[in-house]
């Protein structure tokens, strides 16, 4: 009887049912329950030792893969040309007008001289300035002159024609001296390694069919010789130039304070 008992307690009985059939019994012992679990733990840690060891491997391989390796060095190379590049950009002369050195005045298109401050696309369209007779509008009055310590500038736009029509375009105004360049309106020159040195688009926007002031003003500057030249330059919708009227600056004698008097003794 006690046999019997011992025998039980070494085993698992499973019952099982199914629908309406008779029930039946299986008993399995427990030692294959503890070794299939033995077995099972063992399968699970050589897969993941296997699954450590090959991602180290892969890891090592791919560092030490000489593709990689001639990939690396190629984008270093890459990135020392760019640098190379940006240092050459940043040091490079802004261009300059091409100018004949009397009195230091840019000549216009129609002498000869291009202006090579301007974009190339301008200068591939055009290589003189229109005839100003040729033109259906004209500069009227243009004058720079000084007060105090300030140039205004001013003249107009007159369209000339009778046929109800009008002219389109920008205006940009430069004001250049000895050591020093301006332009109206702000932001038409451009920054320092950049391609050009003038940015027509961004020039005063006019529309003219009959007549139209222009007013513009340089200061205040700490001295009247700080410019000396004033130029007008207008464009086409097309960044063509259309017309360009060189200024001298009118000079004002500034005023001089008068020198305080001395006051005589007492006597």
């Amino acid at each position: 009887m006690n046999h019997g008992a011992n025998e039980i307690s070494d085993k698992v009985t499973v019952l099982v049912f199914k629908d309406n059939y008779a029930a039946r019994t299986f008993q399995i012992p427990l030692n294959w329950i503890s070794r299939f679990g033995i077995f099972l733990t063992i399968i699970i840690g050589l897969g993941a030792i296997s699954a450590f060891l090959a991602a180290k491997y892969y890891f090592v391989a791919a560092k030490n893969d000489p593709t990689h390796i001639l990939e690396l060095e190629q984008e270093v190379s890459d990135l020392k040309i760019n640098i190379k590049t940006l240092e050459s950009q940043v040091t490079a002369p802004v261009p300059l007008p091409s100018v004949t050195h009397k009195a230091q005045n840019i000549q216009p298109l129609n002498s000869g001289n291009n202006f090579s401050a301007f974009p190339i696309t301008t200068m591939n369209a055009q290589t003189q300035i229109p005839d100003p007779a040729s033109l259906p509008f004209s500069i009227q009055d243009p004058k720079a002159t000084w007060r105090g310590k300030t140039l205004k500038v001013r003249f107009a736009l007159q369209y000339l024609k009778e046929d109800r029509g009008h002219q389109e375009g920008k205006i940009l105004i430069l004001a250049r001296g000895p050591e020093s360049l301006f332009s109206y309106p702000p932001g038409t020159l451009n920054r320092i390694g950049s391609e050009t040195l003038i940015i027509p688009d961004n020039g005063e926007s006019f529309s003219v069919s009959k007549f139209r002031e222009v007013q513009a003003e340089f200061g205040p500057l700490h001295s009247q010789n700080s410019i000396l030249d004033v130029e007008i330059i207008l464009f086409n919708p097309e960044g063509q130039i259309l017309a360009y009227q060189k200024v001298t600056p009118q000079k004002k004698p500034e005023q001089k304070q008068p020198n305080p008097t001395k006051e005589s003794p007492p006597e």
